[in-house]
């Protein structure tokens, strides 16, 4: 089951949840390593270890799709 990271409060994108960009595949999935706070747009800025490239990267959560939770 997949569902927006952008999800209502309690159920925000966590840390160690499986994500994927929405925008493209060329990321590939990701774990959640750190989600900073909510920006004056609504929108928080998430740190993610990208499979594609294992790089730490930026990314803001209504563009991210939660894969599995982590627990």
């Amino acid at each position: 089951m997949t569902y927006s990271a952008d999800r209502k409060r309690g159920e925000e994108v966590q840390v160690g949840d499986l994500v994927r960009h929405t925008a493209g595949m060329q990321l590939g999935s990701g774990l959640v390593m750190q989600v900073g706070e909510s920006d004056r747009c609504g929108g928080a800025v998430v740190t993610v270890l990208w499979s594609s490239s294992g790089n730490l990267r930026y990314c803001s959560r209504p563009y991210l799709e939660v894969l599995n939770e982590g627990r």
